[in-house]
């Protein structure tokens, strides 16, 4: 009576009613979901109408986001849905933690925001973890099946990347320091940074295995930043990483390289890409 099926041949979401959204907030992550999942495009008027209900997000219950959320970071455009939902006023609504870092400038080695950067870091998630192509064939299969196990069954490893990967520097904002001589430094920021994704991981009731995984991305995605600039890595310093990290290891070396990607600032280092790729394949 609605003509769905014509909707359905035209691959286009449409709501209902005017008040669905409304009725039921998560609507508007079950559409962000079946737009990524089904390729699906979304009537214009859909925006205004989710737009006005996305404030009722905060009412809905974790388990139900994260079920929505962790189905769309499953796909490979988590970041096109988190760009749109940042233009409803939904990330601040589903990540509260994230908007402190809005509009705080990094000095020279970034080119966006602390916010912007966390999103991009997602953006580059999404290309690095698509079929892992950019990794030579031997580490391929292996990072594969590493990426697609499951902690608790539905939710990825490849997804609980990109929650980390948009959490990793939450700590910054708080922790912003500028000397005198104009140099912006972030101190500390990992071990704030990993205090501060608990709330989240407990708003979305991830498992204990899960929080753990997210608390340590967050808390040594510095590490192997650190490690590419060794001249040489030494057995101890690789055993003390993996010692630290155990099975989220990959994961770790997997969003610090997306950070990298997504850092392209004046003052950073691209010519060091090609070197720090070839760090990175030696500690997977």
């Amino acid at each position: 009576p609605l003509g769905g099926r014509t909707h359905l041949k035209q691959r286009r979401l449409v709501a209902c009613y005017a008040q669905t959204f409304q009725e039921d907030p998560i609507r508007i992550l079950r559409a962000f979901r079946f737009s990524v999942q089904l390729g699906f495009s979304m009537d214009p008027t859909l925006q205004p109408l989710m737009a006005a209900a996305v404030s009722g997000l905060k009412r809905i219950a974790g388990e139900r986001i994260r079920d929505e959320l962790f189905a769309v970071f499953q796909t490979n455009h988590a970041s096109r849905v988190l760009q749109e939902l940042d233009r409803l006023g939904g990330v601040c609504v589903l990540f509260p933690e994230l908007e402190a870092g809005r509009d705080v400038h990094q000095g020279g080695y970034h080119h966006l925001d602390v916010f912007r950067h966390q999103l991009e870091t997602v953006a580059q998630c999404d290309a690095i973890l698509t079929g892992l192509a950019e990794f030579t064939p031997e580490l391929r299969a292996p990072l594969v099946d590493y990426c697609a196990t499951s902690l608790v069954e539905g939710r990825s490893r490849a997804a609980l990347v990109k929650l980390a990967g948009l959490y990793h520097d939450v700590g910054k904002p708080a922790t912003r320091r500028v000397e005198t001589d104009g140099e912006i430094w972030f101190i500390g920021h990992e071990q704030f940074g990993a205090c501060l994704v608990e709330a989240a991981t407990e708003r979305l009731r991830l498992s204990n295995r899960e929080a753990e995984m997210i608390r340590r991305l967050v808390l040594y995605h510095l590490r192997p930043g650190h490690l590419s600039r060794e001249p040489q890595l030494t057995r101890r310093a690789i055993f003390r990483f993996f010692r630290d990290l155990g099975d989220d290891g990959p994961a770790c070396l997997l969003v610090w390289w997306a950070d990298r990607l997504a850092t392209r600032g004046p003052s950073s280092r691209l010519d060091q890409i090609d070197q720090q790729r070839a760090r990175l394949e030696e500690l997977l």
